[in-house]
């Protein structure tokens, strides 16, 4: 194999393995429940530098961060919202539990 066509290779696999680091973390560690949790604190979390998590997001994962993130939080919620006794607590609560930092987010969100 070519020097630089191994290095490509090397750089994909990379990214693969990063792009499976970032979901497990995510999915495991369920930093998504904190209203502030940014692209930033997860190259914190992960010790990486946060250019590499942004390609990954753009090239292995084909999607946003701040999709990802809401898309989390929504199956969060709506697992709450199954489990959750609507009379004790409010929608708006329950939003907040899953990361949404206002009513109205939260309502875009669905």
């Amino acid at each position: 194999m070519h020097a630089s066509a191994e290095k490509m290779y090397l750089a994909l696999d990379y990214q693969k393995e990063l792009g499976e680091r970032v979901l497990s973390v995510i999915e495991k560690r369920r930093p998504y429940l904190e209203t502030s949790f940014s692209i930033s604190d997860l190259a914190e979390m992960m010790n990486v530098p946060k250019y590499h998590i942004y390609h990954c997001f753009k090239q292995v994962l084909q999607t946003s961060f701040v999709s990802l993130r809401t898309k989390y939080r929504v199956a969060h919620a709506k697992r709450r919202l199954l489990e959750a006794d609507l009379g004790a607590t409010t929608l708006e609560a329950i939003g907040r539990e899953c990361g949404f930092g206002t009513r109205s987010n939260f309502y875009r969100a669905f």
